[in-house]
């Protein structure tokens, strides 16, 4: 890739993801508040004492699922991770292509809903390489990104809505890119999704990539010192569970 090409990537994140949810940040948090089943599954399941990172940590809605855990968050967002600190959650500000963490310090990670906002798989795999260096070995990571697929053996994701009318919220962007309509099946991996913020009723566009079947599984076997312990699809979503093994 060149480097005009490296930077465009990163213009399409700094637009459409750092600085959307900067912007969101109080409106996004009001929706994200129940943790997901399976992720509390994860974490429930670790041992008293083990330390955790929770790498994209949004408005700390994992950090204090299990209270015998040290979680420690990171994000982008200031605007979110000061929402944790009033959570008196411990929080930094990081990117998650460069964590600020020792190599082979932590029990464990989890990245949930973080990786499918990165613009290449090159910077995707470049992000699970990340998270496995900052792991110990033997420590597992459980991954979460959103699915092409919101059907599963004939059942909707909780995502769609049948029978509702729904339209684009902004039909004059001039987007590089499809803008999804929000709560139907994608038609496309690479979309702009948006989001209505309550607090100035605009509507923001943040960028997705959308993982077909498959496609996960396929990052990982680009990774190294990993085995994949667990794929799976939970509501509209594609998961992985890997582990260090040296």
């Amino acid at each position: 890739m060149s480097n005009q090409q490296a930077t465009g990537k990163f213009d399409l994140e700094k637009e459409h993801v750092f600085d959307v949810y900067d912007k969101i940040a109080e409106s996004f948090s009001e929706t994200r508040y129940k943790p997901w089943p399976k992720v509390k599954q994860f974490l429930d399941s670790l041992e008293d004492g083990c330390i955790v990172f929770d790498i994209g940590c949004g408005n700390g809605k994992y950090l204090n699922v299990n209270k015998n855990l040290l979680t420690i968050g990171s994000d982008t967002s200031i605007p979110l991770l000061e929402i944790c600190r009033n959570k008196d959650a411990e929080v930094f500000k990081a990117n998650c292509l460069c964590l600020p963490l020792r190599s082979n310090s932590g029990d464990a990670c989890i990245c949930i809903a973080v990786i499918h906002h990165l613009s290449s798989a090159s910077r995707r795999i470049e992000s699970i390489q990340e998270i496995v260096r900052v792991l110990k070995v033997g420590g597992k990571a459980l991954i979460y990104v959103w699915a092409f697929e919101q059907k599963r053996n004939g059942k909707n994701s909780d995502y769609i809505k049948i029978g509702k009318s729904l339209t684009n919220v902004d039909e004059e962007t001039n987007a590089l890119l499809p803008v999804h309509c929000n709560r139907t099946e994608f038609k496309e991996q690479d979309v702009f999704v948006p989001f209505k913020s309550k607090k100035d009723s605009k509507s923001y566009f943040r960028y997705y990539h959308v993982f077909k079947e498959g496609e996960l599984n396929e990052l990982l076997t680009s990774v190294a010192n990993i085995t994949v312990l667990e794929i799976y699809y939970d509501n509209g979503n594609w998961c992985a569970i890997i582990q260090k093994i040296k």
